[in-house]
């Protein structure tokens, strides 16, 4: 399952994923604002705390990879352990459910219920497929900081340096403070 839908006009990359048959996850706000109204949780923390848990795992999945020594036992043990034991099955599952949405016309439709997504991330395999593909679905629809531009910074100024380009000098105060206000 190489494929990789075109891109539309909206949404820049589409991943497919294995469901009840091949699917297409989408990112972008109806795919945050599903998952935020499901959970409760705040999309962009639970993407970090995601990539922050299954980080190592890739690490260590990437040495053993390269081990002519490895065995599959070894990969699955990992992933069992590390990856599959990390990463809460109810934040995956509503985060595919919610990437997997469709449109009819304009308006974003949900053509699987929740329990029906939840029903074909029926194994570790599968967990992690979806996982994979939603994480490289969201790499691929991150601008780089070449697409977004730097925003030149102001430069600092101090408050003293702002008062006296603007040629004031605080006037008077309207409102004497006692010495002692905020000890």
């Amino acid at each position: 399952m190489n494929t990789t839908y075109s891109a539309s006009p909206i949404a820049e990359e589409r991943i497919p994923v294995m469901l009840d048959r091949e699917r297409a996850m989408i990112f972008n706000a109806n795919t945050m604002m599903a998952f935020e109204k499901q959970t409760g949780k705040h999309y962009w923390k639970t993407i970090a705390d995601l990539y922050e848990l299954v980080k190592p795992q890739y690490e260590q999945m990437k040495q053993l990879r390269s081990n002519p020594e490895t065995k599959p036992d070894d990969i699955m043990s990992l992933v069992m352990s590390g990856f599959l034991a990390n990463v809460p099955v109810t934040d995956v599952t509503v985060l595919i459910w919610a990437a997997i949405h469709e449109y009819d016309g304009d308006n974003p439709v949900w053509p699987m219920t929740l329990p029906q997504v939840a029903r074909y991330l029926n194994s570790p395999a599968a967990i992690i497929a979806a996982i994979n593909g939603f994480i490289h679905g969201m790499s691929l629809n991150t601008p780089t900081t070449k697409e977004m531009g730097e925003y030149p910074a102001r430069p600092h100024a101090t408050v003293e340096t702002r008062v006296a380009s603007a040629g004031m000098n605080g006037g008077d105060s309207s409102i004497a403070l006692p010495e002692d206000a905020f000890s």
